[in-house]
Order: C-alpha cells, then sequence, then structure tokens
C-alpha cells in the first residue's frame, strides 16, 4: 500500500482472513521464519502459504515503479507495481490502505516523480511523507 496509508487490519484484513482478530506476528517469529531483517522485510521470498495483500490502489499503478524491502534494512528494491499482484500469495484487496491519523494528506504530486533515467516512480518511504 502507499507510504500515506496505514493498513486496515482490524476491518478489512479480520474480514478477509475471516478471523475475530488479526495483528501483525512478533518481530523475533517473522525475522526467524523469513530470514529478512526486520525493518526490511520484503513480499518477495516469504515462506510457502504466506498471503500478500495488495492494495488494489497500488497494483493499478502498472509499470509505475514502487519502492519495497529488499530483506536487509540497508536496501530497498523498485519494482513496477503490478508485478506486486503477480507474487506467489498475491490477492489485491480494494480498500486495503486507509488514510491512517499519523500520516497527513499529501497531493499525489508530492510522491511521485522520475528517476535520473526518466522513469517514474512512486515514494513509499514513510519518512518521505511526514
Amino acid at each position: 500500500m502507499a507510504a500515506t496509508t496505514r493498513a486496515d487490519v482490524n476491518g478489512l484484513v479480520r474480514r478477509h482472513m475471516d478471523v475475530r482478530k488479526a495483528s501483525f506476528g512478533p518481530v523475533d517469529a517473522v525475522t526467524s521464519l523469513t530470514g529478512m531483517e526486520y525493518g526490511g522485510i520484503t513480499p518477495i521470498g516469504l515462506p510457502p502459504g504466506w498471503p500478500v495483500l495488495v492494495d488494489a490502489a497500488v497494483a493499478k499503478l502498472g509499470d509505475v515503479l514502487v519502492v519495497i524491502g529488499s530483506g536487509i534494512r540497508g536496501s530497498k528494491l523498485w519494482l513496477p507495481a503490478r508485478l506486486l499482484a503477480e507474487l506467489p500469495g498475491a490477492e489485491v484487496l480494494p480498500g486495503l490502505g486507509v488514510l491512517g491519523r499519523c500520516y497527513p494528506r499529501v497531493p499525489r504530486a508530492s510522491l511521485t516523480g522520475r528517476n535520473k533515467s526518466g522513469h517514474p516512480w512512486v515514494g513509499q518511504f514513510r519518512h518521505l511523507v511526514r
């Protein structure tokens, strides 16, 4: 989902997974099971059977580049948004990302741009919009 939104965990995700309560897993368990560093966990290479929930608004961006974790904190991966919906276990959910109280409404223009090669991108780092 976009950096200016938060996951609707207790609404949409809870209903989608058909559970009474949903929350993110404990850091030590998730890092142990994925082999990735906290703060760099990526949807690429997750254990089999783990769902990858993708906000429909991001999936619709097509070839616009988005930034995701790389498995370690010190780097990120850039890839076309449409590829997120093609990952193993990916499920596209309309309305997954909702505006959060901690993120101000930011005009779309401030979240997009072009890299040095002229390719469009959408910033996904939360610190860019604080």
